[in-house]
């Protein structure tokens, strides 16, 4: 799954360095962690490069992306 959807429009437009593909393609590589400012932050990481970045992003933002995060960093299905 792409989760491009959810930087910056910068971050989406950065050029991978894996020359096969024009952008990299983002996924989360750990859960969420709450920060001070009500917001929490996790780790993404290019599947293709293997750039990372970290994506901040306010409680209520996150939980309406968490079930997929959830599934894509430990791999099961979240009932």
């Amino acid at each position: 799954m792409n989760f491009n959807h959810l930087l910056t429009e910068r971050e989406t437009k950065q050029a991978c360095r894996n020359k096969t593909y024009k952008i990299c393609k983002w996924k989360p590589v750990s859960e969420g962690r709450a920060t001070a400012a009500n917001q929490i932050h996790f780790d993404m990481i290019c599947d293709t490069c293997g750039c990372r970045t970290t994506k901040f992003m306010h409680f209520r933002e996150y939980d309406v992306h968490q079930k997929i995060i959830k599934e894509e960093v430990y791999g099961v299905q979240s009932s």
